[in-house]
């Protein structure tokens, strides 16, 4: 048997040419030729072009990335932030504000009760701040009669009760007033709001104390500071 050297296909012993694709099969040079083969479908040479990407498919994927990259940017801190540009913040009590040119804030304590103190180094103006928890079904009507109602056991006079927004939250306010042993009298405006916070429903009293007459720089001052008011 004769291979032929072209196709590799079998010959009888003494065929001079081959059946398959009639070339010579005389030894020779052609003996060291490569195999060509004809490409025949499903061979493993026959590979299918790539089909071009439809448009809609090509779209959905750039929706994915841009959804996905746009969710990185937001969960990655660029989303906008509520304490820009307010130059103190209560990590104890949730917020953070603005607090007036030459005023000065921190935490502070009134008794073994921890508050946050706002006040002005060289006048009596001083801005408490306090949030406790309240029960889970808690409201804020319910809170500003607990609050008014400690007031006047406490001896003080409370004024009439006033809606007021506080980072876009419903708060109530009101003016309480009070005389020292020393006959000195005291006003005092507290504000009012509830809210949740990490799981738990806290009620937040903000209170300016004054001596009478309250200068109005120092009105002026704290309600600058509730407009710059922001839960965290």
């Amino acid at each position: 048997m004769i291979v032929c050297p072209h196709c590799r296909s079998a010959n009888e012993e003494d065929a001079r040419f081959c059946a398959q694709c009639g070339r010579s099969l005389a030894p020779g040079t052609s003996l060291l030729l490569s195999v060509r083969r004809e490409l025949t479908p499903g061979s493993e040479l026959d590979v299918e072009p790539p089909r071009p990407r439809s448009r809609r498919g090509l779209a959905l994927m750039v929706a994915a990335v841009l959804l996905v990259g746009g969710t990185g940017w937001y969960l990655a801190g660029l989303r906008p932030d509520p304490c820009d540009g307010a130059n103190f913040a209560s990590d104890r009590f949730g917020y953070c504000l603005s607090v007036p040119p030459s005023w000065q804030a921190g935490p502070a304590s009134i008794g073994t009760t921890a508050v946050d103190e706002i006040s002005s180094p060289t006048e009596a103006a001083t801005v408490i701040i306090v949030a406790v928890d309240l029960a889970d079904a808690a409201t804020l009507a319910a809170y500003v009669d607990a609050v008014r109602d400690q007031s006047s056991i406490s001896g003080l006079v409370v004024g009439p009760a006033m809606d007021l927004t506080l980072d876009g939250r419903e708060a109530v306010f009101w003016d309480v007033s009070a005389v020292s042993e020393l006959g000195q009298r005291f006003v005092m405006r507290q504000v009012v709001t509830v809210g949740d916070r990490d799981g738990r429903r806290l009620g937040w009293v903000i209170s300016l104390t004054d001596a009478v007459p309250a200068p109005r720089a120092h009105v002026v001052a704290f309600d600058s500071i509730l407009r710059s008011w922001r839960f965290r």
